[in-house]
């Protein structure tokens, strides 16, 4: 591979992000030099549609427009929490149980706090009231009577250096007394099982402690008894682990009574808010500083992680009035990271003859650890089992088990990757019994804007779909209907095969604020307070406002991010919003800008507002276009006026709530994909895919087709190795490092071709509703089908492993 200068990387990453996205620490998808993506100007991306303004009309929306901190990132200018060193810093280390359950007998500090250079050690009993919770929820700071997974927190250490800080660890004597642990899902839910919690280990559900999440549309009985054919089948999924490049890290320091944290997050004023809420101090007197993250994939949005660590470093600054450090290391962010809720669904659909979906019938169990009261998994995971294919009768019921695992929590794709393993796999087993083509059966059942979307709070319609042009555009670029005839075919033991799945993706509804500032010399700048962590948001937001105001290039727009006082309140990233609800405040935003400029000028021309036009930095009249004023004219430029006297800002503020939309945003995914197979070995290599995504609008072509990668590669490892394992017999995690947890990288990457489709959805700004995690559910179904299609060995659980591939043939054989 040829190695880059250092102005060729500024100059690649200037015009393709990294790859992932757009930001260094995101899911990579291709090396430089290494052509994993086909040229952004390839012929198979679907055209552009026509909208209330048609693509040639747009100057920056939809455009490949650089990300706008691709240059600091990748000259080093970026600054991470990780980054941060503060005068008189001191370094905070934690210990935790070295035991899945067990009882806290005794604990002894003595030792610890009379090492030179301890300056902190605290426990349970150091922390304010307001910090305690249901453990359920997301477990204490620092638990005080028992521990319930290895890797609980005991108590924590403030040292002038990390050295004495692990020292001091190590002088700390707890006595544990040992329970019983469960670590299947499944078991855990049996009356007998050992308990975690005094309220039972079933969660919180729809209904009271120990009820399952339900969804439920239509007669499930009547549509089975209705069905040519019905097919049960059981399937497990994995623990997937967020896995960002850089570890979680905080630094705190206190002025007063206020508190400045830097954090890696998904956002700032979430954090914000909770961090003081769970201190007992004003919103006011925190502020969270996050400019830079190193990915995310979920694993940034709570203060928690497990055992609210970020709150115990600032206790920490608290007590010894010096600023705290507090980093995970590599084993800390695998085992307490959270990450992807293993589960096991029991599956029931019935069919037509012809295909036609006519009940469908799931009851999950999922495993979300020791910590952890997650429902709202569940209801998102009962949204796909209903919602994803065309099915007047859909029931579902979810049951969320605590147990003594690591605890799963918030991943990209939050419920869809589990659900649609599950339902995707089942649809390729019911379109091979009914000696059918897949792609048909899945374009039988494709759902269309219109289409109800069930929740258990009701019912929405969907807003847009372009499902059907993923399936029949996406064939056509693989060439499915040709190869589903060649294949399978073997060579020297090697056998290929096709696969395909289609996958949905519901879009986070809810609120967004944005502020807009249209500056006295004609440059913009953006308040942003959505999270940077891999999906250039920074950028597309911009290219929004930019849009709206008329500018043709993004040289004079600045984005002011990742800082709680300098930007206006926004929710994480998270669940695909950003695009949507963000987007959407920042198009509104925009607007309140423009219409208060556009009344400047009229006074200014003697003419009504809605004569003017604004592009360029220029207000004209339409009808005259040089009868016009440039913006330092309007707003008093010292450039202009000589005088900084007559200078003002025009401010445009925007929000969005679609909490309240009787619509609900979807985004479609459907990935093709041509697996081999070695039957002497097992070895399963992904050869291509072709991954056709509709995203609404595509803001920034080069960015969308990041994503769209970056998503398979991470719906890669799911397929194929990224598992947290656990000893049986003992409870403890056996996956220290990335040389046990095995990430997708360069060699192991098909040739991707990503697919624009834009079906232009009513609800977002331009049209566009999201796109982040759309294309991670799809892979590991995919791949799975076409196994099958190689070999005949259908694999029903996460991961696939030769040994599976092997025992299948075996099977097959015998």
């Amino acid at each position: 591979m040829k190695t880059m200068t250092e102005q060729e990387r500024v100059e690649f990453f200037r015009k393709y992000g990294d790859g992932t996205g757009g930001v260094i620490g995101g899911r990579g998808s291709f090396t430089p030099g290494g052509g994993r993506i086909r040229n952004p100007a390839s012929p198979l991306v679907a055209p552009e549609p026509s909208s209330t303004r048609a693509a040639e009309e747009l100057h920056l929306v939809g455009k490949s427009v650089p990300v706008v901190d691709g240059v600091a990132k990748v000259t080093g200018q970026a600054r991470y929490a990780n980054d941060i060193t503060l005068p008189g810093q001191l370094y905070a280390k934690t210990l935790r149980s070295p035991y899945p359950h067990a009882r806290i007998v005794r604990i002894d500090t003595s030792k610890a706090k009379a090492l030179p250079g301890v300056e902190a050690v605290l426990t349970a009993d150091d922390m304010p009231p307001t910090t305690f919770l249901r453990p359920l929820d997301y477990g204490p700071v620092l638990n005080k009577d028992r521990v319930r997974l290895v890797g609980d927190a005991v108590a924590v250490v403030a040292a002038v250096d990390e050295d004495t800080a692990k020292e001091a660890l190590t002088l700390i004597e707890v006595e544990y007394e040992l329970l019983p642990f469960v670590l299947d899902e499944e078991e855990a839910a049996k009356p007998d099982a050992p308990q975690l919690y005094d309220e039972g280990n079933i969660t919180i559900g729809s209904g009271p402690q120990g009820e399952p999440s339900r969804n439920a549309r239509g007669d499930v009985d009547k549509g089975f008894a209705e069905a040519d054919l019905v097919w049960e089948q059981k399937y497990k999924t994995s623990h997937q682990v967020n896995s960002s490049p850089g570890m979680r890290s905080a630094v705190c320091q206190w002025i007063g009574d206020e508190l400045t944290m830097w954090i890696n997050a998904q956002g700032t004023s979430t954090p914000r808010n909770e961090i003081a809420w769970r201190l007992g101090i004003p919103a006011s007197k925190v502020r969270v500083i996050s400019e830079y993250s190193t990915g995310g994939y979920g694993s940034g949005n709570h203060s928690s992680g497990t055992n609210n660590w970020k709150i115990a470093a600032a206790v920490l600054a608290k007590v010894t009035g010096k600023p705290v450090k507090m980093e995970f290391t590599r084993e800390e962010e695998l085992i307490l990271g959270m990450g992807r809720h293993p589960h096991t669904s029991y599956l029931k659909m019935g069919v037509k003859q012809d295909g036609t979906i006519t009940a469908v019938d799931a009851k999950c169990y999922v495993n979300t650890g020791a910590h952890g009261d997650y429902r709202v998994l569940t209801d998102s995971m009962g949204g796909y089992y209903v919602n994803s294919y065309k099915n007047p009768n859909a029931r579902f019921e979810g049951i969320v088990v605590t147990t003594n695992r690591p605890s799963a929590r918030e991943m990209r794709s939050f419920a869809s990757p589990q659900a649609h393993f599950a339902l995707c796999t089942m649809l390729d087993e019911i379109a091979h019994e009914l000696k059918m083509d897949p792609l048909d059966l899945l374009l039988k059942n494709a759902i269309e804007a219109g289409d109800p979307w069930t929740t258990e709070f009701g019912t929405l319609t969907v807003s847009s779909s372009g499902m059907r042009e993923c399936l029949t555009q996406g064939a056509e670029a693989f060439g499915w209907r040709e190869l589903r005839k060649k294949y399978p075919a073997e060579e020297n033991g090697k056998v290929r095969g096709v696969g395909v799945a289609a996958t949905t993706q519901g879009m986070v509804q809810n609120r967004s604020s944005a502020v807009v500032e249209i500056n006295p010399d004609g440059t913009v700048t953006v308040r942003e307070g959505a999270g940077n962590m891999g999906m250039a948001a920074h950028t597309t937001l911009a290219q929004i406002v930019g849009e709206v105001l008329g500018y043709q290039s993004m040289d004079d727009i600045r984005v002011v991010f990742g800082n709680s006082d300098k930007t206006p309140h926004d929710n994480f990233s998270y669940g695909s919003r950003t695009a949507l609800c963000t987007g959407l405040a920042f198009q509104r935003a925009a607007e309140d800008a423009r219409r208060q400029l556009l009344e400047l000028a009229a006074a200014k021309l003697e003419v009504k507002p809605d004569e003017l036009d604004l592009l360029d930095k220029r207000v004209f009249v339409k009808t005259k276009q040089d009868q016009a004023a440039t913006i330092p004219e309007l707003l008093g430029s010292m450039l202009v006026s000589g005088s900084d006297f007559a200078e003002m800002t025009v401010v445009g503020r925007g929000n969005s709530d679609l909490l309240v939309s009787s619509q609900q945003a979807v985004g479609m995914a459907v990935h093709f994909v041509e697996v081999e197979v070695d039957k002497i070995t097992g070895d399963i290599r992904v050869l291509r895919a072709v991954c056709a995504c509709d995203m609404g609008r595509a803001l920034n072509r080069m960015v969308v087709e990041g994503q769209i990668v970056g998503a398979f590669t991470q719906g890669l490892g799911y397929a194929f190795g990224e598992n947290m394992t656990v000893d049986q017999p003992t409870g403890i995690p056996l996956t220290y490092s990335w040389l046990d947890y095995k990430l997708v990288t360069a060699p192991d990457m098909p040739d991707v071709t990503p697919l624009i489709i834009e079906s232009i959805d009513p609800q977002g700004a331009f049209g566009a509703k999201g796109l982040g995690e759309t294309n991670l559910a799809t892979p590991a179904p995919a791949i799975g089908n076409a196994i099958f299609h190689a070999i005949g060995v259908r694999i029903r659980e996460l991961p696939f492993r030769p040994e599976k591939i092997l025992a299948g043939l075996k099977q097959g054989r015998s």
